[in-house]
């Protein structure tokens, strides 16, 4: 075999080597990365439910704005206090969030666990589980939706079992027809009152 065979022969092994290895990393850092949102999910879980039975002047849904505003995206951040806004302002019905849309209920749970993680685009989806009685629920109670931002993990959405109205889905659209509808009301209310 010529010299320039066995360059050509050993360059090709060595690219194969360099390419498996490659191939083999990719996972791995994907693996990494889940464990990481995973991590980050479950301190923040372990983080909220003492917070939820404080007993304190400032609520834990206004406490969570204030103490915990870096772990969400700005965008999710602005439409939380917005809606806490608009509740403050109307005390006698309700404008807002009806429930707790980070464990997806109103009771107080005991404890919740970071479950199965799920890659999505550049996202991952974290299922939670609520442990209040003693054992892991069938289905996840929320999927938290996690993103690598800056050299950390930031909520940037929290998804919810499956609903047959579409607007139910997600704290996001949630939170977006909560808004239209106070504009709307906002609008006939201003109607009705010219009209007067």
């Amino acid at each position: 075999m010529s010299t320039r065979k066995k360059i050509g022969t050993t360059g090709l092994t060595m690219s194969l080597v360099v390419i498996v290895f490659a191939l083999v990393a990719i996972p791995s850092a994907q693996a990494q990365s889940a464990l990481s949102a995973k991590g980050f999910v479950q301190s923040f879980y372990t983080w909220y439910i003492p917070q939820m039975t404080k007993n304190v002047p400032v609520p834990s849904d206004q406490r969570i704005l204030k103490e915990r505003a870096s772990s969400f995206s700005p965008t999710l951040l602005a439409m939380l206090k917005e809606d806490l806004a608009a509740s403050a302002k109307v005390t006698d019905e309700i404008v807002g969030l009806d429930f707790d849309p980070y464990i997806n209920g109103q009771d107080t749970p005991k404890r919740y666990l970071a479950g199965k993680v799920i890659p999505k685009d550049k996202c991952y989806w974290v299922e939670v589980f609520d442990l209040s009685s003693g054992k892991k629920g069938k289905d996840p109670a929320v999927i938290p939706e996690v993103k690598f931002v800056k050299g950390q993990w930031i909520f940037t959405n929290f998804h919810y079992p499956k609903t047959h109205i579409p607007e139910n889905e997600n704290l996001i659209r949630i939170l977006k027809a909560l808004k239209a509808s106070r504009l709307q009301y906002d609008k006939e209310h201003k109607n009705h009152s010219s009209i007067k």
